[in-house]
């Protein structure tokens, strides 16, 4: 039996597929977050995923470790799209399996830009033991006690992050669930941490988990010191919290480790649509005068007199094509318009449009609406018209209120 998730629940990114005891696919309509963390057994982390997302600009390049069935990886990839690049690392060889047949429920499993790895991250490269349980989706660990009750053990491949991502790549956002395994993977990734001036990596710290495999906490919060890094928590409903890496921080936390967060907290909460995200007509887009350069959309009718005019040449432009929880947002334009165009806020390639507007000199350029449920294939789309004349546009912000 395998379960997939319809993306109507509040995740709305993704249908997670996971393999029970059978090759039945079953569907299991979902209404919210709570509903698929119950059918998967398993915590959701709806305050860290929320930080990952924001994170991720269109361009972005997004490492998972420790990927299980793939949430995160499907996730990034449902934001990032076809400009991502998505390294997906799982350790537990059935668990990986289950990384497969998600990525196939959604239509991602022949993806180009996603790149999977059945491996232990480690800091070094050579067999590794692993204990998990085989009736669990977590919790897969070198440092489980191999006389543990109901579990089995298998050796599995141990390589370092260096060695596993391209030499030349400047990563974005890490995320690292590896059930204790956390400092060895830092200690495998120098050369990213050295290369990726920007770097974010999200992690769990637990404090029990450095008594189990005898890694002295301190030693590990000075490398990441050394590292140039420093460590937040996170709070009470997603606060990031600064914590001195001269003090051990107790108890149980996910942390996000960077050089500074200055730039993700100016722009936490906006989302930045770059031009280059943008579906461009061949036409606007192969011209000697494009209508994207240098990160802006100008488009003027004198350039473009050549044009046929028809339907499909007067969409201008379209995209980007991402997947939105439900929720109140708001997208606005800058920049001017002479003439008039039309613009649809849309999502599922144009099957429901939230809103359809006239854009022209005097045009409030701020839309509020609100998403009554998951929007997949999120987009906004202009068109010009015969009254066209000039629209140039500096940014297109989303933000979410």
């Amino acid at each position: 039996m395998a379960i997939q998730i319809r993306p109507s629940l509040h995740l709305g990114q993704n249908r997670v597929l996971t393999t029970l005891l059978s090759g039945e696919a079953v569907v299991v309509d979902t209404e919210s977050f709570d509903s698929l963390n119950y059918i998967m057994g398993m915590g959701l982390e709806p305050e860290v995923s929320a930080h990952v997302l924001k994170m991720l600009k269109y361009n972005s390049v997004f490492v998972d470790v420790g990927a299980n069935v793939g949430y995160y990886t499907l996730r990034a990839t449902t934001r990032l799209l076809r400009h991502d690049k998505v390294f997906s690392f799982e350790a537990n060889p059935h668990t990986y399996d289950l990384l497969q047949r998600s990525l196939y429920a959604n239509s991602y499993l022949d993806y180009p830009n996603i790149v999977t790895t059945n491996c232990a991250v480690h800091d070094r490269e050579g067999p590794l033991e692993l204990v998990f349980s085989p009736r669990g989706l977590g919790g897969a660990s070198l440092w489980t006690p191999k006389n543990a009750p109901n579990v089995q053990q298998v050796t599995v491949r141990g390589a370092k992050l260096d060695d596993l991502i391209p030499a030349d790549l400047v990563v974005d956002v890490v995320k690292i669930d590896v059930e204790g395994n956390e400092p060895y993977v830092i200690r495998g990734m120098h050369g990213i941490i050295a290369r990726s001036p920007n770097i974010k990596i999200v992690l769990e710290f637990f404090e029990a988990y450095f008594a189990n495999n005898s890694y002295d906490q301190m030693q590990f919060q000075r490398e990441i010191a050394d590292l140039g890094l420093q460590m937040w928590r996170v709070g009470d409903g997603g606060a990031l919290i600064l914590h001195p890496l001269d003090v051990p921080l107790k108890g149980s936390h996910y942390c996000v480790l960077a050089r500074s967060l200055d730039d993700y907290f100016t722009r936490e909460g906006d989302m930045l649509i770059e031009a280059e995200s943008l579906e461009i007509r061949p036409i606007y887009r192969s011209s000697k005068t494009p209508i994207v350069q240098n990160g802006r959309i100008a488009y003027a009718k004198e350039r473009f007199s050549h044009v046929r005019d028809q339907d499909d040449e007067r969409v201008l432009f379209h995209g980007p094509y991402i997947s939105l929880d439900p929720g109140s947002y708001q997208l606005r334009l800058v920049g001017r318009v002479e003439g008039e165009f039309l613009m649809r806020i849309q999502y599922d390639f144009g099957r429901v449009v939230i809103a359809a507007v006239t854009l022209n000199a005097t045009t409030d350029k701020t839309f509020p609406f609100v998403l009554q449920e998951a929007a997949q294939k999120f987009e906004i789309a202009v068109w010009r018209t015969d009254a066209s004349r000039l629209i140039e546009v500096d940014q297109i912000v989303l933000k979410q209120l």
